[in-house]
């Protein structure tokens, strides 16, 4: 859905990263604070109300087959897919995840390799949000602090 809300543009410019809560834990393995946060609420509503398991059943039930699950998301969307993906693979190993122009500096280098198998990332033209790096997003959510505090 993208950036809608004021909520949403913090969330985007919150470029503090977080470790992925995994088992066991991987501390090299970080993410974009804010979106981390938000697969991670995504992550526990589709556990607790057995949302996946109970999609994953029906399908098996009425084709006689089962599917494997796929995310999809844009802008800020494709990065909690993409972190929301990683926090399932261990239980949907087929799991794939097709994240349209999520935001750069979204994960750390070692979580990216460890997704290279399993998220297509895709950038059209020249969208600059993909593009931008965890320095760049510090930099500019100092900038917007700042000329916030001159404006008081």
């Amino acid at each position: 859905r993208g950036t809608l809300s004021m909520k949403d543009v913090i969330t985007d410019l919150n470029a503090e990263s977080e470790t992925l809560p995994l088992t066991p834990p991987r501390e090299d393995w970080l993410g974009h604070k804010g979106m981390v946060h938000a697969a991670v609420y995504i992550r526990d509503k589709l556990i607790t109300e057995s949302i996946l398991s109970q999609a994953l059943a029906t399908s098996l039930k009425k084709a006689g087959e089962s599917f494997s699950l796929v995310l999809v998301g844009h802008s800020l969307g494709a990065g909690t897919a993409a972190i929301l993906a990683i926090l399932l693979r261990q239980s949907h190993p087929d799991l794939q995840c097709f994240a349209y122009s999520p935001p750069g500096g979204l994960l750390s280098m070692p979580a990216v390799q460890y997704t290279k198998s399993f998220i297509t990332s895709v950038v059209l033209g020249k969208d600059v949000v993909p593009r931008i790096g965890l320095h760049q997003m510090e930099s500019l959510r100092a900038d917007l602090i700042n000329a916030i505090k001159r404006s008081k």
